[in-house]
């Protein structure tokens, strides 16, 4: 006879919970604690190069939010927080009376994974299918160690970007107008 032991599964309100007791990190998938581990020196950096662009650019044009490290519950099995975000500002109203209640019941518009050493491609993909599933019109996963950009959008080919090639990140309808030299996002502070 064998036995069968269920997993117990969670929701985005536990998962809120206990990020708040726990001094590990963790993000929500398919129900399963899925442990974050802390990010390398570089990881930080491009992080706040790719964060403070948007934020200049935003609070000129005020199109909408900038966020590091923010929930978002794509589903209620499903809580992501990319390393850097935007939503636009159609979605601030609901965020502010969201925010005493925990992680964003949205997806962002823009979000943004910076790749870290432990991080498997299969991994990274199931991460950008999640987003676009849930409606994100624009994802940038970021390679620190190639200095390379994957951009992935709804309905449109994976364009990869070089910094060697002295390319460009856009924030097509997103951010429209918005440009980051890959050499500002690669270039860190010593």
């Amino acid at each position: 006879m064998s036995v069968q032991i269920q997993k117990k599964l969670f929701t985005s309100d536990e998962l809120y919970e206990i990020n708040n007791q726990s001094e590990q990190q963790y993000e929500l998938v398919d129900g399963e604690l899925v442990e974050v581990a802390p990010v390398a020196d570089a990881h930080g950096g491009i992080a706040v190069n790719i964060a403070a662009e948007i934020r200049a650019f935003n609070k000129e044009k005020r199109l909408g939010v900038v966020r590091v490290e923010t929930g978002y519950k794509l589903t209620n099995s499903l809580t992501r927080g990319p390393d850097v975000s935007f939503y636009t500002k159609d979605k601030e109203q609901l965020a502010v009376l969201q925010r005493q209640e925990g992680y964003l019941n949205f997806a962002p518009d823009l979000a943004v994974e910076i790749v870290s050493r432990g991080d498997r491609t299969g991994e990274v993909l199931e991460k950008v299918d999640e987003y676009l599933t849930a409606g994100v019109a624009l994802i940038w996963v970021v390679y620190p160690k190639k200095e390379l950009v994957y951009v992935f959008r709804p309905d449109e080919p994976v364009l990869i970007l070089h910094r060697k090639n002295g390319d460009t990140l856009l924030g097509y309808d997103v951010l429209p107008g918005f440009e980051l030299k890959l050499e500002t996002v690669f270039e860190i502070e010593a």
